[in-house]
């Protein structure tokens, strides 16, 4: 199949800086640098991430014919997390992310560390003024006596103790419980690393993210928290399980800040179920073939910024469903390519406008690629 691209000039990425120019794959002895072709495939997921925040964006369907399959969905997905990395949840989603995680504690557990700002007016035994940052862990959730939720934390009082032939030390103890009510879920600051960020708790109370060098260093400058406790709809992959499985567990490797090798694998940043048995999740994840109806699997599963259809067969059950910005792989020798080529011309045939791809973008698979804008 050849497929007209329309490209327009771009200047070309800074590969030293980019994810594409910081992986590399092959045998534990010798890992060499991606090729143009896989390392374009990174950077067209970063730029389909990137078109579809911008303001006013509409719908916008990439395909193309990338040579071979293997790991081609899954670092394309990987450019897509890697962009999107810097997005953080919304007020609302933290709220409900929170009041689960507190309906499941016990009395005496803590939670995730969270700041917030007081609203209560001070009194005559609470002197603390109104608006004042505080930081400490969830302890629970509950409905309050007008039947709004709430969250409830722990304010962790900082006092000086001294024993007889001992220097003086600081202790924690726990002091007032905070509610939060729904209502002003919006003065919830920050969570995680970020709540305890440049506080006198962040020695005190550290938590622990296990997070593994591969990973640290793919979220470099931005805190890792939201990718282990919120779930984030980044990229929605759909395909083989067992295929996308086998290849989500090879080694991958990662080139870090200060130039060291670090060996991991693509499921680190693309927390997906059947992949992670808990924490947030990033990515989303569709059988090609199934005997569940479309709409069925479908109403579980909410709209991401970008779907990523592994094969023809994956197009035609789910791209006339899926709203959002669609990269569409499909490879001549695999079941399901005639398939999927007709279902992509029909939308063609629909489409809103042509729409172009970066000259550095188009280059590794020149007339194997098609770009076009849908309706909203």
């Amino acid at each position: 199949m050849t497929l007209p691209v329309s490209a327009s000039p771009a200047t070309p990425p800074d590969t030293a800086e980019a994810l594409s120019g910081r992986l590399l794959f092959g045998p534990d002895s010798c890992p060499m640098p991606l090729l143009p072709p896989a390392a374009g495939l990174v950077d067209l997921g970063a730029w389909l991430a990137t078109d579809a925040t911008q303001p006013g964006s509409t719908p916008l369907t990439v395909a193309l014919v990338p040579g071979t399959r293997r790991f081609a969905a899954l670092l394309a997905a990987l450019g897509v997390v890697d962009a999107l990395k810097l997005r953080r949840p919304d007020s609302g989603q933290v709220f409900d992310t929170l009041y689960q995680a507190g309906q499941t504690l016990k009395p005496g557990e803590e939670g995730p560390q969270a700041r917030w700002r007081n609203r209560r007016p001070p009194t005559e035994h609470r002197r603390t003024p109104e608006g004042t940052e505080h930081t400490g862990p969830l302890i629970g959730s509950s409905i309050n006596a007008q039947g709004e939720r709430q969250l409830s934390f722990q304010v962790y009082v900082r006092r000086r103790v001294k024993t007889r032939g001992a220097p003086s030390r600081i202790k924690w103890t726990p002091g007032e419980t905070h509610h939060v009510p729904e209502r002003m879920r919006d003065d919830i600051l920050a969570t995680g690393e970020d709540a305890l960020d440049g506080s006198a708790l962040q020695q005190h109370r550290s938590r622990s993210l296990g997070m593994s060098p591969w990973r640290e260093a793919l979220f470099s400058g931005v805190t890792p928290y939201d990718y282990t406790f919120y779930d984030r709809q980044d990229v929605l992959l759909i395909g083989s399980e067992a295929a996308l499985t086998q290849e989500a567990r090879l080694p991958l490797y990662l080139r870090g800040p200060d130039g060291a090798l670090l060996t991991g694998c693509p499921l680190e940043a693309l927390r997906a179920h059947p992949w992670v048995d808990g924490g947030g999740l990033n990515c989303a994840f569709l059988p090609a073939v199934s005997d569940a109806e479309p709409d069925a699997l479908l109403a579980a599963t909410a709209e991401h910024t970008v779907t990523i259809f592994d094969g023809g067969h994956a197009y035609t059950r789910y791209g006339a469903h899926l709203g959002g910005h669609h990269l569409v792989l499909l490879d001549p020798a695999r079941p399901g390519f005639e398939a999927g080529d007709s279902a992509l011309r029909e939308a063609f045939r629909a489409r809103q406008d042509d729409a172009e791809l970066p000259a550095t973008l188009a280059e590794p698979w020149p007339g194997r690629a098609l770009a076009f804008r849908r309706y909203a």
